[in-house]
């Protein structure tokens, strides 16, 4: 639902992939950093462990792949909830990661919504429940929150320094992606 969201009703990696990164990303549980990236610098509940330290754990030839394939730059990223983490509702710095493609990878059911606020509102104004676990761009300049429930949430990023509105339209074009 743009411009908070923005399903693509698919998953950009293969199911191996997936299983392979989910993998990779419990055997690293202990790497995984706070993240404080929002513009008020502020720990917002979420982990990460990102290509600039840990480059050898995104060292896959399918991502290798989209990258060349992708019309514009973007770099991987595992992040992380822990269970019963509450993410604080936040906008990112847009330090890199304007907008991501999110694709979960863990829990693979009841994978926890993002929920997007506008100033004023009591109630999300969009809930992002990334159906059929598919692969969905996300709006980080806008106010998202998550409540995650009693396992870790984890999934892969592709980050952009892009707006929202230029990644999207570029994915609804069939231009992100060459073929």
């Amino acid at each position: 639902m743009l411009p908070y969201y923005l399903n693509l009703n698919k998953r950009l990696i293969s199911d191996i992939l997936s299983e392979t990164l989910l993998e990779i990303a419990k055997q690293h549980i202990d790497q995984f950093r706070d993240y404080s990236g929002q513009a008020n610098g502020l720990k917002d509940g979420t982990s990460y462990i990102s290509p600039f330290r840990h480059a050898d754990l995104f060292n896959h030839s399918e991502i290798e792949e989209l990258k060349k394939s992708s019309t514009l730059n973007f770099f991987p990223i595992f992040m992380m909830q822990k269970p019963n983490t509450k993410v604080k509702i936040h906008a990112d710095d847009p330090n890199g990661r304007n907008c991501v493609i999110i694709t979960p990878l863990f829990p693979k059911e009841n994978y926890v919504p993002t929920r997007f606020w506008e100033k004023g509102k009591t109630e999300p104004v969009a809930v992002c429940h990334f159906d059929n676990f598919n692969s969905t761009l996300v709006n980080t300049q806008r106010y998202h929150d998550l409540i995650n429930i009693d396992s870790y949430r984890i999934n892969l990023q592709f980050c952009f320094t892009e707006s929202m509105e230029e990644v999207a339209d570029l994915y609804q074009t069939g231009q992100l992606f060459k073929k």
